[in-house]
């Protein structure tokens, strides 16, 4: 607890997205501290697999958490690491990063290098949080 009996929320933590498969290259960052709410309704909106409901939360969830990333178009082109150029990607290379960053942001306030149990489903990953300088 801080002076005064105040407690403040840790600084915002950004990480590398550990992707699966052939995205495994990518170098990804996003803000893993995340708000209750916006957790609960990125996490819903991809067991819905009902585009009408993944779509706009997915292009907020870039717009707001998204950080960087070294992905290029194929002419080798850099996309922007926004919602415009998270919308550019192949679906399955969408839905695994934002996957990633649900099993990452749920780990945040792990100790770094401390594992936790694995609670991944197939083919998840897991990030390593890392606080951004």
């Amino acid at each position: 607890m801080g002076a005064n009996g105040i407690f403040r929320l840790p600084e915002p933590v950004v990480g590398r997205l550990d992707l699966a498969g052939p995205w495994g290259e990518a170098i990804v960052h996003a803000r893993l501290t995340v708000p209750l709410r916006t957790f609960l309704a990125v996490m819903s909106a991809v067991d819905s697999n009902d585009a009408v409901t993944l779509a706009p939360v997915l292009r907020t969830w870039a717009s707001d958490y998204l950080v960087d990333w070294n992905i290029h178009d194929p002419d080798g082109n850099p996309l922007p690491a926004d919602a415009d150029g998270f919308g550019t990607l192949p679906f399955i290379g969408a839905v695994g990063m934002v996957t990633a960053w649900l099993r990452a942001a749920a780990e945040v306030d792990l100790p770094l290098g401390q594992e936790s149990p694995d609670t991944a489903t197939s083919g998840g990953s897991r990030a390593k949080p890392r606080q951004r300088s």
